[in-house]
């Protein structure tokens, strides 16, 4: 029955259901937990080498208890470090994190129960975690082993954890002779800690997806609809009229290359190539509006927007150089850029079945046009005098021109100047 005061809580009231065990959600969680559990080895190692420097810092240390704790910290780091690379796989094993609770599990109750032996007499000259010491810190420890399975952002395996720390107090409550009283209080908020464990693993996890889902979204929207959308809540709006500078870039001899490549590999070189120019645009905060073809065709708004379009052409080009070194017996890549600054509607555009996020202008427009002259001037990048007045003396020094051309489709010529290849 739903409960108006935890509805309240939203994702936090333990009745919502976050829908995070679909099997897209699984794939797109999987590298955060396994993330999640090289966190928490790593601190199960930071833990390891605190209590490693407790034992050195002992001043009444035989030699005996010196040649057993070089043994124990000397297995526990093999177990580490075997541990580590298991997790550093591309799919560690599914069963390790399991077993891993079992083994900080094993750590508690095996230094609780040790005060009844005497395979660990060896203990008793030191001042520092005594077996004494462990079984007043089993409660704790084992507190922590439930509340691990909050931090794998999995429900399960914070379900797991608990039951485990559960019943190892249990046991240690049992051997060691603990009063009921005690016992009871002890494993009653260690199971809080537990469950406490699950509901932040529930939020977490649905925390993580949001996100996860949200840089998936991010490779196939453009960013600046996004910040719209979480602006207005409008997806349909009538659009922003605002000045934007057009970054156009196409590769020179596109359809003779792909002629000699098959589809998968025309697609494989595309790819590698769109990772070369788009880092530089998205670094300077560009919107990348769509591909065309081989083309790529972005704009930016804002302040100095003449100056970061500027600054993205001459990266791409620094881009695409190192990237045609890293490939010597390959054909060089050779490309060409144009820059416009214009007024233009900024807006999503289609259908209600499917729309896109664009910029409808004629400065779209006579940027193509722009880097088309490319080839006639043996340019690789060709700037409108609208994007280069923008920018200081020192940025446009080496390009030439001021030149007038005329533009295929309008009437007026343009003032332009080109960057001549190198």
């Amino acid at each position: 029955m739903a409960s108006p005061l935890l509805d309240r809580l939203g994702v936090f009231s333990p009745l919502t259901r976050l829908r995070t065990d679909s099997f897209g959600a699984r794939a797109l969680l999987a590298e955060a937990e396994y993330a999640a559990e090289r966190a928490l080895h790593l601190a199960r190692g930071v833990l390891l080498a605190v209590l490693l420097l407790v034992f050195l810092l002992e001043s009444e240390v035989s030699a005996m208890l010196a040649a057993a704790v070089a043994l124990s910290f000397t297995t526990a780091a093999l177990f580490w470090l075997l541990v580590w690379r298991a997790l550093g796989r591309r799919e560690p094993p599914r069963w390790l994190p399991y077993g891993l609770v079992l083994a900080d599990a094993w750590v508690a109750v095996r230094g609780a129960v040790a005060v009844q032996t005497h395979a660990l007499d060896v203990f008793k000259a030191s001042r520092y975690l005594t077996p004494e010491d462990m079984a007043a810190i089993a409660g704790p420890m084992l507190a922590l082993v439930a509340i691990t399975g909050a931090f794998r952002l999995a429900p399960r395996m914070a379900v797991y954890s608990t039951s485990v720390a559960v019943l190892s107090y249990a046991y240690i409550a049992v051997v060691l002779g603990v009063s009921w009283n005690l016992g009871l209080t002890t494993g009653a908020l260690i199971g809080f800690t537990g469950v406490l464990g699950v509901q932040v693993a529930r939020v977490f996890r649905h925390s993580m997806l949001k996100a996860r889902e949200q840089a998936v979204l991010e490779r196939y929207v453009p960013e600046a609809l996004l910040q719209e959308l979480a602006r207005t809540g409008d997806p349909l709006g009538a659009g922003r009229e605002v000045d934007i500078t057009v970054v156009i870039v196409d590769i020179r001899g596109y359809t003779r290359r792909v002629e000699r490549l098959t589809p998968r590999e025309a697609v494989a070189f595309l790819n590698d190539y769109f990772s070369v120019v788009v880092a530089p645009l998205a670094a300077e905060s560009a919107v990348l509006d769509k591909y065309i073809g081989d083309g790529v065709f972005a704009f930016l708004e804002g302040a100095e927007q003449q100056q970061r379009a500027l600054r993205a052409a001459r990266a791409i080009l620094a881009a695409v150089a190192t990237y045609n070194r890293s490939r010597p017996a390959a054909e060089p890549v050779a490309i060409g850029i144009a820059l416009h600054t214009g007024r233009a509607l900024v807006g999503t555009l289609g259908a209600e079945q499917k729309r896109e996020y664009t910029a409808i202008a004629d400065a779209v427009n006579l940027a193509a046009r722009l880097e088309e002259l490319n080839k006639t001037f043996g340019s690789s990048v060709m700037a409108s005098e609208a994007v280069l007045q923008a920018v200081s003396a020192e940025e446009r020094v080496d390009f030439v021109g001021p030149v007038t051309v005329p533009i295929r489709g309008h009437e007026a010529p343009l003032v332009v100047r080109y960057l001549l290849l190198e």
